[in-house]
């Protein structure tokens, strides 16, 4: 039996022998839940698209609350929210090929818009609870809040599959700020109305030309028609 030791490293190189390097093949990619998927379809997708279509119709929220929609637009970003989730959900079942780099921005600002609205429903979250005992309906304000939780699962996926060493969170980063201007500027006009409304009845000359002013620029006819009707 030989007591002879293999060559080390420096040894080989020195002697000129050629190392030949394997490299280690990446990890397959975890396996779909088929529970999970069905949970995110369900709550990500199928409940924020009835909560829309519920009150797009009905306007429960609008007549009893407030106004959750009060413009087409809102109407077209609250809809990004189960779109987007569907699209992550479907990009992410495909294993063979990596998710499509588009994926986390647009994850970003269907969760500024769905957190939004989920803040937005949080007082009614009581009476929503209530509400599923009686009729059922109570579901509904719950919407937002899951289509938010049902994107962090998608955006975890994403992140893990697409670069698990240097995650891209910059692009998810900018899709968030992007939805959340979005919002701001659905809601300009609205806010500049009530504001330039209460400033325009002011006693103070300077205060009321300065409503004035902001009608003028920012106001929206509608909301001001509406503001008097509620008056």
């Amino acid at each position: 039996m030989s007591d002879r030791k293999p060559p080390s490293l420096a040894a080989s190189l020195a002697e000129g022998h050629i190392i030949e390097w394997t490299p280690r093949p990446p990890e397959p990619p975890s396996p779909v839940s088929r529970t999970g998927d069905g949970l995110v379809f369900v709550f990500g997708v199928l409940l924020p698209a009835a909560v829309l279509a519920i009150e797009g119709s009905l306007r429960l929220c609008a007549e009893a609350f407030f106004d959750p929609i009060p413009t087409f637009g809102h109407m077209l970003l609250i809809g990004l929210v189960p779109a987007t989730n569907l699209m992550g959900l479907l990009a992410l079942r495909r294993t063979a090929t990596a998710p499509p780099a588009w994926l986390g921005p647009l994850l970003g600002a269907a969760l500024a818009v769905s957190g939004f609205y989920a803040l937005l429903f949080l007082p009614l979250a009581p009476i929503a609870v209530v509400a599923i005992l009686y009729f059922g309906l109570g579901l509904l304000p719950f919407g937002p809040a899951a289509g938010f939780l049902s994107g962090l699962a998608l955006l975890r996926r994403w992140r893990t599959r697409l670069a698990p060493a240097a995650p891209p969170t910059r692009r998810v980063w900018m899709g968030a700020a992007l939805g959340l201007m979005a919002l701001v500027a659905l809601d300009l006009p609205a806010v500049a109305t009530r504001t330039g409304l209460q400033w325009a009845l002011s006693g103070d000359p300077q205060t009321r030309e300065r409503g004035l002013g902001l009608l003028r620029t920012f106001g929206s006819q509608d909301d001001l028609l509406r503001l008097a009707y509620d008056v």
